[in-house]
């Protein structure tokens, strides 16, 4: 029996930061995406040598929404579906489903974490449901280190507190007050440390933390400004750790800088080694998939003609900035600039990439060896994209795997 272990957590606005990825041998693809035959979303698991995809599908009343390889074993995100009416029926004699849930209503609808057994399509028979959260909330997870060995943090109901479940057994072992932190790839995060609870600003720096839970460098309030442009140092948006384990980049979100800036992101790559010392900054339209971080370069996915407003407020409004078309993307390549203008580095553009047939991009995580990024391209007829990172590269370089549709 081939048992993956799943974790079953609707989170709303968190993918997981290692998705579509390959598995620790080399050997195997996962992802999450459209199945045609289904009709619904599965986990895919790509043969590299065979070249072939096999989907899994969730049991009834769940559906498949990420991906995420933690060591040898691989974690499922899943949303169980809310029976709305029938909850109304129950809670409320007939009434239509309330905007907010009661406290037995939330009992009804819950998220859950179990093994899942891809040959059975199923869950583990008899496998406990030890992780339970409710519907309602901002509520994120990731995997980190956590005193010598991976954990499973999930926020709490204040940004500043995480609940630690140690893995595979998912026993809470700690709500951690005062910590709020960011993922970072391969088990790293960023400790952010401010002056008050209202962590966006009075940020004092932040603290990189190793996949062991040890503290790796701290990176103060000084160095990450000019990541900002000018600004004083906000909470990052984003973290993302080199392959090798020696820069980490941080990105700052412009809606909330309050920043006259074309870019979706500005972002700085520090170095771990040197006492979190800015090395170089940049900007860009996309950090939120894996991007591969390099010492002297950053590759990224950017979505095409993303928008943003350019207009200063004294706070942030979602509504300003119009959802960008996903169906076109751009592999982009960022290089810190000359010496005095290292701060203000230098963007290329090497092609943009039309999928079409209303496919969008879903995710996109970077190859182990650097060599290509993953391109999840879902929709009715999914695709996962090969697509080279190098300067010469071109679209009939894309190789394209069609999923479940040939």
């Amino acid at each position: 029996m081939l048992a993956i272990l799943s974790l079953l957590l609707v989170l709303p606005g968190c993918p997981p930061t290692e998705t579509p990825g390959y598995s620790p041998d080399g050997k195997t693809i996962a992802l999450v995406a459209f199945d045609p035959k289904a009709k619904r979303s599965a986990l895919w698991l790509y043969d590299v040598q065979t070249r072939t995809a096999r989907p899994h599908l969730a049991p009834k009343g769940w559906t498949m929404s990420g991906v995420q390889w933690v060591g040898t074993q691989l974690w499922v995100t899943c949303e169980r579906e809310v029976n709305w009416e029938r909850l109304a029926a129950r809670s409320n004699q007939g009434v239509p489903a309330p905007t907010t849930m009661t406290a037995e209503q939330l009992e009804e609808q819950k998220y859950v974490q179990a093994p899942f057994d891809v040959e059975r399509d199923d869950f583990v028979e008899g496998a406990p449901r030890i992780l339970r959260l409710p519907i309602f909330g901002t509520r994120a997870a990731f995997v980190a280190g956590h005193e010598g060995r991976p954990a499973l943090f999930v926020e709490g109901a204040d940004v500043e507190q995480h609940e630690v479940y140690s893995l595979p057994e998912l026993h809470k072992t700690v709500v951690a007050g005062n910590l709020d932190r960011l993922p970072a790839g391969r088990g790293w995060s960023v400790h952010v440390l401010s002056k008050t609870a209202a962590a966006v600003a009075n940020v004092v720096g932040v603290e990189v933390v190793d996949a062991k839970g040890a503290l790796a460098a701290t990176i103060f309030a000084e160095a990450m400004g000019p990541a900002c442009y000018g600004r004083e140092a906000r909470r990052p948006a984003l973290a993302r750790i080199s392959a090798d384990e020696s820069v980490v980049a941080l990105a700052f979100d412009t809606e909330r800088i309050f920043r006259r800036h074309p870019r979706k992101y500005t972002f700085g790559v520090f170095d771990i080694r040197d006492g979190g010392k800015l090395l170089w900054a940049g900007s860009t339209d996309s950090m939120d998939g894996v991007p591969l971080v390099k010492r002297e370069e950053v590759w990224t996915i950017e979505l095409v003609d993303r928008k943003v407003y350019l207009g200063e407020r004294a706070a942030f409004d979602a509504s300003r900035t119009p959802d960008p078309p996903t169906d076109r993307f751009a592999l982009v390549r960022h290089r810190p600039g000359e010496e005095a203008a290292r701060l203000s580095g230098k963007r290329e553009v090497i092609f943009t990439y039309a999928m079409g047939d209303e496919r969008s991009v879903l995710s996109f995580a970077a190859a182990p060896d650097g060599s290509h990024f993953l391109v999840t391209a879902n929709g009715i007829r999914p695709e996962l994209l090969f697509v080279p990172i190098r300067p010469d590269a071109q679209v009939k370089d894309v190789t394209a795997v069609k999923l479940g549709w040939q």
